[in-house]
């Protein structure tokens, strides 16, 4: 009688290691599955804010080349949750070779003096264009998809400027 009350005890422990191993896999699969749907959305906002800064017609970038002296062009912006964002002083990211450039990034982390993490920030999930006679003011502007953010490009004394519209 004792020995079937040690063989339950056995099938017990048996089928309970079975179900924790179970249960450790399958939250495996979970985190491998949601990070990789991540993955794919970082990669996609990647495309379209190259996209918007650099690799279209009516990019950020060619509507700065475009600009005559005195002239302004608005341009809207609805394609990506992401930002763009100036570095025109001190730390910049890697792909501004030292000079002032825009970037469009994923994360803001302006808050007092975070500059380096910013950098950090752009290095890793953004696209940077340089454009050295960028004026000297801080860039700090919110894209939503689902709302359109109007921009305005302008040329003074040979510096360009941009602000939210």
């Amino acid at each position: 009688m004792e020995n079937k009350k040690n063989k339950k005890g056995m099938l017990l422990a048996e089928e309970t290691l079975k179900t924790v191993i179970a249960v450790i896999v399958i939250v495996f699969l979970v985190y491998f599955l949601v990070n990789l749907y991540f993955e794919k959305l970082q990669g996609d906002a990647l495309k379209k804010s190259e996209q918007l800064l650099i690799r279209s017609d009516q990019s950020i970038k060619n509507i700065i080349e475009t600009l005559k002296e005195g002239e302004s062009k608005s341009m809207t912006l609805q394609e990506i949750n992401w930002n763009l964002l100036s570095f025109t002083e001190q730390e910049k990211p890697n792909a501004c070779a030292g000079k002032n450039c825009l970037c469009i990034c994923d994360e803001v982390l302006w808050e007092n003096s975070e500059n380096a993490r910013q950098t950090n920030e752009c290095n890793k999930n953004g696209v940077c264009t340089i454009v050295s006679n960028l004026k000297n003011e801080k860039v700090n502007i919110e894209l939503q998809k689902d709302f359109a953010t109007e921009i305005l490009i302008s040329k003074q004394n040979n510096e360009v400027s941009i602000k939210e519209k």
